[in-house]
């Protein structure tokens, strides 16, 4: 009766933290608070708190004494990293990841989807009420932001939370009804990225069946290498930037995006444990185009990852996605397969992949996993 109770008490522990960390992360997206300098202070004195609370709870998990020192180096080298870079995302992500040993997966998804309902509600209202008539039709127009900043992220929360409610939905074959829902999102934002990656996600369902009921290993090894390229390919594209013309028609795709990382990392050099690095600049040349007075930001996760959080952290973070997509694929887990491949390529235009909180997928590796084989072949043979 103790170690039941004991147990529940874990629960509650970890859900505790996973929910009120990940709305304030989500809260500081709203215009309201991620200006408020009381917010940024309230919300940077109580992470400590919950820093000390994961390790807590990891301390109550039953891991080996050796899986506990390798452990223990590894939060220590976060830790260090989070210290040079002041960003605390990979060492946060580290700790849940290993806090949630034998935690439900859907379940501690749903306390992510409620926490990011929550926040969506309260910017909706803050935007209603805050609005005024003149910018209103502006942004019908050119893409409704909810007071989260601008479109693409309100469509990144609305891509978010389509992809947590995939994680304990059944597979529709119905594909219609996820396409109706990407034109939706795509009316009210406008943001295309997000349009893009809902429209996705059925044809990618499909086609990782096919893979899985085949047994396609090929098809695997491409997937689990996907996070390692992008990597790579963000990098050395933006070295070529200047002297490649193929680098630069890609740029054009990507609205931009190369030609951001190559400034980015113009200006920065990369280290081992990360740095503080300013972020935007204004007044910049591109040389390529000849185009002048550009304001410059940090939209690629991969970019900001490796100058800010550091070389290691990075090796980090592309072995946990290595380890999501292995485990998937044993478990014959198509949703999670497809998700962790959304997330890769999303990452490729929006920074906040690199945060468990929006990047969810990662909590897969240490969860309980669905070993009813029998039940998933059926379902992928149905699709």
């Amino acid at each position: 009766m103790r170690e039941d109770y004991t147990y529940k008490g874990r629960i509650r522990a970890f859900d505790f933290c996973l929910f009120w960390l990940s709305l304030i992360q989500y809260l500081s997206n709203i215009t309201l608070f991620y200006e408020n300098e009381i917010f940024s202070m309230i919300a940077k004195g109580i992470r400590p708190v919950f820093y000390f609370l994961l390790l807590y709870i990891v301390f109550q998990k039953r891991y080996s004494f050796n899986k506990f020192l390798i452990f223990s180096i590894i939060t220590c080298l976060l830790t260090y990293g989070m210290f040079k870079s002041e960003m605390s995302a990979f060492v946060f992500a580290w700790l849940f990841i290993i806090a949630s040993k034998g935690e439900n997966y859907e379940r501690i998804i749903k306390k992510l989807y409620l926490s990011m309902w929550i926040v969506l509600i309260v910017a909706t209202i803050y935007y209603v009420c805050s609005i005024d008539y003149t910018t209103f039709i502006y942004q019908v127009k050119n893409g409704v932001d909810l007071a989260l900043g601008q479109k693409n992220q309100a469509g990144l929360f609305f891509a978010c939370l389509f992809l947590m409610k995939k994680a304990w939905e059944s597979t529709s074959k119905k594909m219609y009804i996820d396409w109706i829902y990407a034109f939706v999102v795509l009316t009210i934002t406008k943001s295309k990225t997000a349009f893009v990656v809902i429209l996705l996600y059925p044809i990618m369902i499909k086609m990782y069946n096919y893979v899985l009921v085949k047994e396609k290993k090929w098809m695997r090894v491409i997937t689990e290498m996907l996070v390692p390229f992008l990597f790579l390919f963000n990098y050395f594209s933006a070295k070529m930037y200047e002297s490649n013309i193929f680098i630069q028609i890609v740029d054009k795709i990507l609205t931009n995006r190369i030609f951001l990382n190559w400034y980015i990392l113009s200006r920065n050099k990369l280290t081992l444990w990360g740095q503080n690095i300013q972020l935007s600049y204004t007044g910049v040349h591109n040389p390529v185009r000849d185009t002048w007075n550009i304001t410059t930001t940090v939209d690629n996760a991969y970019m900001l990852a490796v100058l800010v959080m550091g070389i290691i952290p990075v090796f980090l973070f592309i072995i946990g996605y290595i380890m999501v997509i292995r485990r998937a694929f044993e478990d014959r887990n198509v949703v999670v397969i497809v998700t962790a491949v959304i997330f890769a390529l999303y990452g490729i235009s929006e920074v906040k992949t690199v945060s468990i909180f929006f990047n969810f997928v990662y909590l897969y590796i240490n969860c309980k996993h669905d070993k009813n084989i029998l039940k998933r072949e059926q379902l992928l043979n149905n699709s």
